[in-house]
């Protein structure tokens, strides 16, 4: 017949609202799961920095980079690595973009604690380009040194001559 095709709103309301026990007691169960493993998770922080490698500039009037960022990134795995105190024990990681930038990335349960790694990362990171500098800057004082050691070693050859020719000029 065509009435048993049709859909009875009534009757599925009717067992809608015998049904509210097993729907309420339902959402309640997982509600309650759900609320006790939010609350059992560990929050998770994330601090991100990102760091421009520094450059010299030579004597052509170009930069050049003080280090690539792999030699970098691969000097700061070995640096968390020989890790004694465990400082480190967050996670993370770093990845070089753009050829002359890196992004250091550290993941742990506290903000602080990754600050403070991220901040001690980049202390090392410039400390180690600080002495990079310094090491050229001193190479550069050397060199200006020699050269200016043999300006006067010439200088004092050529008054020698002089001297010498002078007295030669005046014997005659």
């Amino acid at each position: 017949s065509p009435y048993e095709d049709e859909i009875d709103l009534k009757e599925i309301f009717k067992i809608l609202i015998e049904s509210k026990k097993l729907i309420i007691s339902t959402i309640l169960i997982f509600t309650t799961a759900s609320i006790i493993y939010s609350l059992s998770l560990k929050p998770s922080f994330e601090t991100t920095a990102n760091v421009e490698i520094g450059y010299v500039l030579m004597k052509d009037g170009q930069k050049k980079l003080l280090e690539s960022p792999s030699d970098l990134i691969s000097d700061l795995k070995v640096l968390i690595m020989k890790n004694q105190d465990n400082k480190f024990n967050q996670n993370v990681s770093m990845n070089s973009f753009e050829g002359k930038l890196i992004n250091l990335k550290s993941t742990s349960s506290s903000a602080e604690h990754n600050e403070n790694l991220l901040t001690e990362i980049i202390n090392y990171i410039d400390e180690r380009h600080s002495n990079a500098i310094l090491l050229s800057t001193n190479q550069k004082k050397d060199q200006i040194f020699h050269e200016i050691s043999l300006i006067e070693s010439k200088i004092s050859f050529n008054k020698a001559k002089q001297l010498e020719r002078n007295q030669l000029q005046r014997s005659i």
